[in-house]
């Protein structure tokens, strides 16, 4: 994998936001970077092609999301960088619609479409438009009122201040007329990723195949056509500040992925990058799905335990598997759910047997995945003496675990002690290991239709 370190540049974004972007060397061309954070929101880096003219002008740059965080956005001209100056900068977001055009000519003139019911023609009327509830002055000074539109409006140009698109807009100085190459950063919110992993167990449930996908879902209210992506996993600290123009938006499908030019894997600051090898378009409203890893015969361990604490009588049923190079995995996994499936011989279809979810997990660390319960694997604890002087405590355990499966089981018995150091386990039926200051665990074989009894003694006493 690619893990090349690159230079790192620090763009401060409004409120006192600091975040790492990964930089390669500028580019030469129109396009436009995505860099999508997990937590729900994105840092847009769009490079377009302007014309300037020397001095100080106005320059309007539209097609940027409507839930842009305006505090953050930084302009520059990756032409004459040291002669071209941000004077003034505003984002324009009184979107049109009827209401607000309506509202624009109050106390004003304007004109209606009316149907003639004689030869169902469209005749031409005037009148002073008094609410945008329709309410109408025909006729002059002395006209009548009519509280309905007598007909369609017809409004005779877009009024001043409304826009039909979201729109930056700068007072810029430039010392160099001509055409520049302009690169805009900003940040923006409703879009986010998360990651998705399907695991199929095989037959003994000693191996898996292990593949992951990225789903981007936008609804920051623009469209990012060929954008060069790049996913940020982990944990970055925001400070919370006001949202911005955020418009709710339907879902609809998007397109997958996995057709070559993957995601490269690499460590950047405190978190993990993931870049994909070729441009795709993130169109506004949509949920698209990219490949994220593939991973075929990765070692696994079916893991039976029961505790008590957890439930009265279930045992649960984990998969384990470690993500290392040796298991044929080793990249840092993002944080998603895990859906598991198990192929049912007789017709070979795919069965869904379970699904969790685990946190950013780095490489050579441990995953167990808690897909359900077990059916025929029953727990049962009982406590059969108590004792107890000034200071100390003794109190008599009873586990037992009964298989009515057809071979033979392995099961984990957790038992916690609810004393933190001041304890110690006696006249133990089986030998046991100490997880912690507060935990210990019996490991014990099952027979077929068989049951196992553990019992044992837990002397606790005061400091």
């Amino acid at each position: 994998m690619n893990r090349t370190r690159r230079i790192a540049a620090a763009l401060t974004l409004g409120m006192g936001i600091s975040l790492a972007l990964a930089e390669d060397a500028p580019p030469q061309g129109e396009g436009v970077g995505l860099t999508i954070y997990n937590q729900g929101f994105a840092v847009v880096k769009a490079r377009r092609k302007l014309t300037l003219k020397e001095g100080v002008q106005d320059l309007l740059f539209q097609d940027v999301a409507s839930t842009i965080d305006p505090t953050s956005v930084k302009f520059e001209s990756l032409t004459d960088p040291a002669g071209t100056r941000v004077l003034e900068q505003n984002y324009q977001y009184d979107l049109v619609n009827s209401q607000k055009l309506l509202q624009k000519y109050v106390d004003r003139e304007v004109a209606f479409e009316v149907l003639n019911e004689k030869d169902k023609s469209l005749e031409r009327k005037t009148g002073t438009l008094l609410s945008t509830q329709g309410i109408v002055k025909m006729g002059g000074e002395k006209g009548e009122i009519r509280l309905n539109f007598p007909g369609q409006v017809i409004l005779p140009a877009l009024p001043e201040g409304l826009i039909t698109r979201p729109t930056l807009a700068w007072k810029l100085d430039a010392a160099k007329a001509g055409e520049h190459l302009a690169k805009v950063t900003y940040q923006a919110s409703s879009i986010g990723w998360t990651a998705d992993y399907t695991l199929i167990a095989k037959k003994d449930d000693t191996l898996a195949d292990l593949s992951g996908w990225v789903t981007i879902n936008n609804q920051s209210g623009a469209t990012y056509p060929d954008a060069q992506i790049k996913l940020m996993a982990g944990d970055v600290h925001r400070v919370q500040q006001q949202e911005w123009a955020v418009n709710s938006r339907s879902v609809k499908a998007g397109t997958g992925g996995g057709d070559g030019g993957g995601f490269q894997e690499k460590a950047f600051a405190e978190y993990h990058l993931y870049t994909l090898g070729r441009p795709a378009t993130v169109k506004e409203s949509e949920t698209k799905q990219i490949e994220l890893l593939g991973a075929t015969d990765v070692p696994s361990t079916k893991i039976y335990r029961y505790d008590a604490t957890m439930d009265e009588k279930k045992v649960r049923v984990l998969l384990g598997l470690k993500n290392s190079q040796a298991s044929r995995l080793g990249m840092p996994l993002p944080a998603g759910k895990v859906r598991v499936y198990k192929m049912d011989e007789a017709d070979g279809s795919l069965e869904f047997v379970g699904e969790d979810r685990i946190d950013h997990t780095p490489k050579d660390e441990k995953i167990e995945l808690y897909v359900g319960d077990a059916f025929d694997i029953i727990g049962e604890r009982t406590q059969t003496a108590n004792r107890q002087t000034a200071h100390n405590r003794w109190a008599g355990l009873k586990i037992s675990v009964r298989n009515h499966k057809d071979v033979p089981v392995t099961v984990e018995i957790m038992e916690h002690t609810g004393y933190w150091g001041n304890w110690e386990i006696e006249k133990n039926s089986d030998p046991f290991e100490k997880k912690d200051a507060g935990t210990v665990v019996f490991k014990v074989e099952i027979p077929k239709d068989g049951e196992k009894v553990v019992e044992y003694t837990l002397h606790s006493w005061d400091q």
